[in-house]
């Protein structure tokens, strides 16, 4: 559900699965048989984009499907951005995320940092664009809190801390890029 007036957008997104799914592999995560609801505000003008959103997931209790004790997860997030003269422009956001449980009482992973555990992130994402050519890298600094040893990040799966960059570029395909 979308409304806008003016430079603001409002936007309400609920997803879910209607069914059950017995199984469990990358594809189908058992994420999936829970739902999420998501509230994301936009306000464009000129060359900026503010936009806020807040979330909420849940996996509930079903034994069926391998899930003990149902989890919830819920966080926030606050993205900023200004597009600059010539193509280019500089994204931002910091995030945060928490997970209900505890490791010990079967809780749902649904963080990837164990159950109860929770993460801040702070990204930015500067771009140039020329047409439907771009190429953008990707800054992102993660710290996990309240995890569980062995689902962090290092050898041993113990450091609370990630610095991750990675670079990208490709082709956006369509008519509908505009020239700045």
């Amino acid at each position: 559900m979308t409304f806008t007036k003016g430079h603001s957008t409002l936007v309400y997104d609920g997803m879910g699965n209607l069914g059950q799914t017995v199984f469990e592999t990358m594809a189908t995560p058992i994420e999936n048989n829970g739902y999420m609801h998501a509230v994301i505000y936009t306000y464009s003008k000129g060359p900026w984009i503010v936009s806020p959103y807040f979330q909420f997931g849940k996996v509930p209790t079903n034994s069926s499907v391998g899930v003990e004790k149902g989890t919830s997860a819920t966080g926030g997030a606050f993205n900023l951005s200004y597009a600059f003269k010539h193509g280019f422009s500089l994204p931002a956001r910091v995030e945060y995320l928490t997970s209900s449980g505890t490791a010990s009482d079967g809780s749902v992973n649904l963080l990837g940092f164990g159950a109860g555990s929770s993460g801040t992130t702070f990204t930015a994402t500067p771009t140039y664009q020329k047409g439907g050519l771009y190429l953008r890298g990707d800054l992102g600094w993660v710290h996990a809190t309240d995890y569980t040893p062995e689902h962090v990040f290092g050898a041993a799966g113990t450091e609370a801390n990630q610095f991750r960059g990675v670079l990208e570029f490709g082709f956006i395909f369509g008519n509908n890029m505009t020239e700045r």
